[in-house]
């Protein structure tokens, strides 16, 4: 994604990566370092979604990791419109029957 090794990338601060994402998110960092504890949040890169994760490891330093959630994202984008679907015709329709093997309710 970022088109250099994992090599070239660790040790490297994240503001000489990535000068704009550091900036959105070093408040995470601060927080994360007050509360020595981990903290996560879901950002978007080059048309794919993460959770991020960010360790402290230290007293100013953290560690953070990300795993791609962009499948997720996109099934929970399509039950939601289904679910809105179901609703409109749902909300829409006088009368209502519904079975399921022998049962039957009206």
């Amino acid at each position: 994604m970022l088109d250099q090794t994992i090599e070239q990338l660790v040790g490297r601060r994240l503001s000489d990566v990535l000068p704009a994402l550091a900036t959105r998110t070093s408040a995470v960092y601060t927080d994360t370092l007050s509360k020595q504890e981990p903290t996560q949040y879901e950002s978007r890169y080059a048309d794919r979604d993460f959770l991020i994760t960010v360790f402290p490891i230290g007293d100013d330093l953290v560690a953070k990791s990300g795993v791609d959630i962009t499948e997720r994202k996109h099934a929970e984008a399509a039950l939601t419109e289904s679910e809105q679907k179901l609703k409109l015709i749902y909300d829409n329709v006088s009368d209502v029957s519904f079975w399921s093997g022998e049962s039957r309710a009206t």
